[in-house]
């Protein structure tokens, strides 16, 4: 069938009935007469009859609600929340707002385009489902108000992508796609930049796989991802996307269509390809940039080949009723559920599958055979993977091989730093970044092309390989620092270059003025580092970009006084150690023109911090080389999705009016729309409420799916950070509160491995996710001395034991408050708690303390350790209530003694014994955040450019 046909068969299918047939009938007759005016007739011999439409409008029906014999209830708006069962407030004159926006629509809707069908429908389609009377509702018009869990449009949409793949007179099938390796992309890196890459790298190939089905079948064939919140396929669907919305890439790497079984195959096979041929386009640019010779690029094409995991399945889905029944019997092994659900059959089965096939050749895909080498290769295996061998030549003996792969790195890592160099004004094509390749880092072609992509694909002047980007690399202060990700140093210290550059004080700006002279200096002199600044990168600071007079574009390493040190300075600067001896004279003369210039800079930054402390005394704020990794997933996300999670709702719980026809206990099923409505919510989380979140607390995320997340933070804010995306995620418009999620949190030094880092984070999330879910772990990895770790609930029920028992809910205590209030914890003298030899003397005690029998003797001596002491008298004054700033411990080991099922005493005493030494490993990391982040409020730092008023960009 030609597309002209294709797509008018399903214009017709989406836009009738209209949306509004169920609360406006007696217009219904107008508007159909209106949208066949505006489609024309058929652009072929023969249009489908109207069973044809019927039977997708029925099988549509079906598939969301589960019976389609149930009467449709007119005039009734409001949906529910797909995970809570929440119903959503409608706004007062919704109705009349949703009638007039949908009559104005269709009166402005574009006659039907023969010349450009495909680009017509996605611009009809896009704008069908961005329709919003009120703002951040939608039409509010549910498909049945039985199960008003999902919209009209939700149903429209599945009925246009079955009338298209049933057009040619075929049955459709549910296609399953899913592209990898995620984790061992993001994970395997050594710069901040390496992670945030190779999940961008992830996100972007799915999009490529994800846009050619969508050019193929429609947008409205993907089940998910929800494209119309997806900004990556905005251009694709004709609306602007800003370059801020571009930074993140917010795709699943699973999809979910419906397509027609008979090009099923070839839909595949073109959307695996698009990812394939995409992956190896950028490697072999990396390759060509970097100038390897056939010699030392062997194996290059076989990495790159064998890399990407590429798997897909199809479903039939009958539409003929007695071959659907006859399949789904089959598939269920005859289990029938209370309501009539084919799509969860299918569904599951796809999924079972899937899974099944994961590991194996994609079938759309089989790599060639890999040709054998001359030599065997025994190349050092890959500086950051550690799986793949290092490029470079092959040698047949192994110390040989050691030296020769020696010199290679060291001769291209020269190579590549000598690309260009000099400050902004310097006309020069490239620019040279320690970040790229230092010294000694040899690396597969897998991880090279992860750590160039950015500069020569991403950042191409062409944009036949990215067309999506706007940004060019060549544009340094404008494009080039959406391209990059900050150091960890830049994280870390980002509270306290954000409170000193605007602290407002007149003796601080003139400090910085003086500092920022010398860096700039030190910077654009060709005899210093001739180092461009990376520019401001994190959006909480302001906007993107790179203005050499402000103190924010400058690396947050300066803010930390061993970045002063020469050495470690030409090391960080220049890719390679500092030389020694006979080294290289250019080096040596180098290094002598840091040590005569660093002491200089490094008094004008200790001046900053002078005067800052001057101006604000009572501020407990310093510099830190220490920063956090959170890693935060929803639990349970797989079940949320099948339709099998315990907390899922009834029938009932969704709509008292379909108690009257459906079996109120029972679960609902899985439905394409509800799939719809969940990638709509995680769309919309994923690419921008979430990413804003972490931006506004001083953050920036290197993954984000909308239920999961991976981002960099400072210690000061992390705790907030995790809290309020947390409470974002359990929020009514989103997920509901019946959603769980699990966090890890590790705070690591800047000169930890960032590989280690971020598995400590991920071991922190699953240590949660292991002891129950719905906990926060928690990892701090000291520069020296024993790590500090343990997992809490993020709330517990309290009720002070003075309190005589109450009827009503008891209040919730929420651990990442209490950790902020804590960490400000003073006696009534005014003296710090967690400082001193407090904390000291109850580890010393805690494990003769930590019986059941003796637990409340370990919360008593806890709060007698943490009174004011008075001296003159020599006796101590009454402790402290534990309902004041040890009420979560108190109300935590409360509710967890009073729930152990545990009779023996030995297993009731280990429980104590954990909770007691689990309280003492809070109150160690509590001191070691005073002592790193001091004592400041983490509010003191939220807010950006947009939301703070009181925020001034750049220097004072």
């Amino acid at each position: 069938m030609e597309s002209a046909q294709l797509v008018w068969i399903k214009a017709r299918a989406l836009l009738l009935p209209t949306p509004l047939v169920d609360i406006d009938p007696q217009g219904e007759s107008d508007r159909k007469a209106r949208i066949e005016e505006k489609l024309g007739p058929f652009p072929g011999t023969e249009a489908p009859n109207d069973a044809f439409f019927e039977r997708c409008h029925h099988d549509a029906y079906l598939a969301q609600v589960g019976s389609a014999e149930i009467p449709t209830i007119q005039g009734v708006l409001g949906l529910a929340n797909p995970f809570s069962a929440e119903l959503q407030p409608v706004p007062k004159g919704h109705h009349e707002a949703v009638i007039q926006q949908v009559d104005n629509w269709l009166k402005d809707l574009t006659p039907f385009d023969t010349g450009d069908p495909a680009c017509w429908y996605r611009r009809l389609w896009s704008k069908l489902m961005a329709l919003d009377p009120v703002g951040k509702t939608g039409l509010q018009i549910p498909n049945s108000a039985l199960i008003p869990d999902h919209g009209v449009l939700s149903q429209r949409t599945l009925k246009a992508a079955l009338a298209g793949a049933r057009a040619g007179g075929g049955d459709a099938v549910l296609l399953m796609m899913h592209l990898g390796p995620v984790q061992g992309f993001i994970r395997a890196a050594r710069r901040t930049h390496d992670s945030w890459m190779g999940s961008y790298l992830v996100g972007y190939l799915t999009w490529r796989a994800v846009v050619k089905l969508a050019e193929s079948a429609g947008p409205d064939a993907l089940i998910y991802p929800f494209l119309q919140d997806t900004p990556l396929a905005w251009q694709f669907l004709g609306k602007k996307v800003e370059r801020d919305e571009l930074l993140h890439v917010a795709i699943p790497n699973r999809f979910l269509a419906v397509v027609s079984g008979e090009s099923a195959a070839a839909i595949v096979k073109t959307a695996a390809e698009a990812a394939q041929t995409t992956w190896e386009g950028f490697a072999q640019t990396v390759r060509g940039e970097l100038k390897l010779t056939p010699a030392e690029a062997a194996g290059w094409d076989e990495q790159i080949r064998n890399h990407l995991e590429i798997d897909a399945v199809t479903v039939p889905w009958p539409s003929d009723s007695s071959k659907l029944n006859e399949w789904i019997s089959r598939l269920s092994n005859g289990r029938t559920t209370p309501i009539d659900a084919p799509y969860q059959t299918l569904y599951d089965t796809a999924s079972r599958w899937l899974s099944a096939q994961r590991g194996e050749a994609s079938p759309a895909f089989s790599p060639p055979p890999q040709q054998a080498e001359t030599l065997p290769d025994i190349r050092p295996k890959c500086g950051q993977c550690g799986q793949r061998a290092q490029m470079g030549p092959i040698e047949a003996e192994p110390r040989r091989q050691l030296r020769k792969s020696r010199v290679f790195w060291q001769t291209l890592s020269k190579e590549v730093q000598q690309r260009g160099g000099g400050g902004i004004g310097v006309n020069n094509d490239d620019d040279r970044l320690a970040l790229d390749l230092p010294d000694g880092e040899g690396l597969c072609a897998v991880c090279l092309t992860k750590r160039f992509v950015a500069r020569w694909c991403f950042g191409a002047k062409a944009k036949d390989i990215a067309p999506e980007f706007p940004f060019v690399w060549n544009k340094k202060a404008v494009d080039r620092p959406y391209l990059r990700f900050p150091s960890v140093e830049s994280i870390a210290t980002a509270p306290y270059r954000k409170w000193v550059a605007n602290l407002g004080d007149q003796n601080v700006s003139r400090a910085l003025k003086d500092w920022v002279n010398h860096l700039q200096d030190l910077h654009q002199k060709k005899e210093l580092l001739n180092y461009d600044p990376p520019g401001n990168l994190l959006p909480g600071l302001g906007n993107l970009g790179v203005d050499e007079f402000n103190i924010l574009s400058y690396d947050g390493s300066w803010w930390n006084e061993d970045a002063y040190e020469p050495k470690r300075c030409f090391r960080d600067y220049f890719a390679r150690p500092a030389p020694e001896g006979d080294g290289d004279p250019d080096d040596q003369k180098r290094l002598k023109e840091l040590e005569t210039y660093l002491p200089k800079a490094f008094r004008a930054f200790r001046r900053v911090q002078d005067t800052a402390r001057e101006s604000a005394p009572d501020a407990e704020l310093k510099p830190t080389p220490y920063y956090a990794v959170l890693v935060m997933d929803v639990d349970g996300m797989g079940m949320w999705l099948r339709g099998d999670h315990p907390e899922q709702p009834t029938v009932g719980e969704l709509s008292d009016l379909g108690k009257r026809w459906l079996p109120s206990d029972s679960r609902r099923p899985n439905c394409p729309a509800r799939h719809t409505e969940i990638s709509r919510r995680i769309a919309k989380l994923a690419a921008t409420e979430i990413p804003a979140i972490v931006h506004r607390h001083l953050g920036r995320a290197v993954y984000c799916g909308g239920d999961d997340l991976v981002a960099f933070l400072p210690i000061h804010t992390v705790f907030a950070c995790a809290d309020s995306v947390r409470d974002h995620l359990r929020g009514a418009e989103y997920l509901g509160f019946r959603v769980a999620v699990s966090a890890g949190i590790t705070i690591a030094h800047s000169r930890m491995p960032l590989g280690e880092a971020l598995k400590a984070a991920h071991d922190a999330e699953q240590r949660a996710k292991g002891q129950g879910g719905n906990r926060l772990g928690i990892s701090v990895q000291v520069r020296s001395g024993d790590p500090l770790s343990g997992v809490w609930p993020w709330t517990v029920a309290h009720q002070p034991r003075e309190d005589p028992p109450r009827e009503t809910e008891p209040a919730r205590l929420n651990l990442p408050q209490e950790m902020e209030k804590l960490r400000r914890w003073t006696t009534p003298q005014g003296d710090p708690v967690l400082d001193g030899p407090v904390i000291t003397r109850l580890a010393e005690e805690a494990p003769i303390l930590g019986t059941a029998k003796l637990l409340p003797a370990f919360q008593h001596r806890l709060a007698a350790l943490t009174a004011r002491r008075v001296r003159d008298k020599e006796r101590l004054e009454p402790p402290i209530s534990l309902g004041g700033e040890l009420a979560y411990f108190q109300a935590w080991m409360d509710e967890t003694m009073a729930g152990s099922s545990h009779k023996d005493e030995m297993a009731k005493n280990q429980t104590a014994a954990h909770l007691s030494q689990s309280t003492l490993q809070l109150l160690l990391i509590l001191r070691f955040l005073r002592r790193e982040a001091g004592s400041v409020a983490a509010d003191t730092f939220l807010g950006s450019t947009g939301s703070d008023p009181n925020f001034k960009e750049g220097t004072p």
